[in-house]
């Protein structure tokens, strides 16, 4: 078994870090600053929480998704496929 809301948590934090480096570097390609209406919402608000993050909260989200790893390797040595629903969490 693993903690699958870490894995959650720590997977939303790598994801938000991504899009915030991806954007920014675009931008820089592009010579320019970022304009209201250059991103969806959703994806503002992983730019906006990636551009806020710490580098050591960043890390921390690394080395939990390594647990993850970690934690979920021994299942594939038995199982060659592991099929889980399409959202993690409970649908309201």
């Amino acid at each position: 078994t693993y903690d699958a809301e870490a894995a959650n948590g720590a997977l939303a934090a790598v994801m938000s870090v991504n899009v915030a480096f991806a954007v920014d570097a675009r931008l820089g390609q592009l010579g320019r600053e970022l304009r209201d209406d250059d991103l969806e919402p959703f994806t503002r608000v992983l730019y906006d929480g990636g551009r806020a993050m710490a580098g050591t909260t960043a890390i921390g989200a690394l080395q939990q998704l390594e647990r993850t790893g970690r934690e979920v390797a021994p299942f594939f040595e038995r199982y060659d496929l592991l099929l889980t629903p399409t959202m993690s969490v409970r649908v309201p």
